[in-house]
């Protein structure tokens, strides 16, 4: 048997799977792809960062809202559209950007 036979293996009564042709040779430096692109702008995460601008925007908008309603009547504000739809409305968007920061944090960390 020499070096460059393909290497077969039966697993649980499955088709052999072929690992040779699907590695191909180690040394062969043409087979070999690098994703890795330098620098600061390809590596910025810009997902997370927009999902921690998004939730400080949700955050600046409930709290201009608790200030507007600050005193007045539910009356004065729309019926559809009062503080409290606005105020759940935009906590539920910053709980979803703050997951999604924590999920490229996590990705990122790993």
């Amino acid at each position: 048997m020499t070096a460059r036979e393909k290497t077969e293996f039966t697993v649980m009564g499955a088709s052999s799977i072929d690992f040779e042709s699907s590695h191909g040779d180690v040394g062969d430096a043409a087979n070999i792809t690098s994703h890795w692109v330098p620098g600061y702008r390809a590596r910025f995460p810009y997902i997370g960062a927009s999902a921690l601008l998004g939730m400080l925007c949700c955050m600046s908008i409930i709290t201009a809202v608790l200030v507007a309603s600050d005193g007045t009547s539910s009356t004065h504000w729309p019926q559809k559209f009062g503080p409290s739809i606005i105020i759940n409305g935009f906590t539920s968007i910053s709980s979803l950007c703050l997951a999604l920061a924590t999920a490229e944090g996590v990705a990122i960390a790993w």
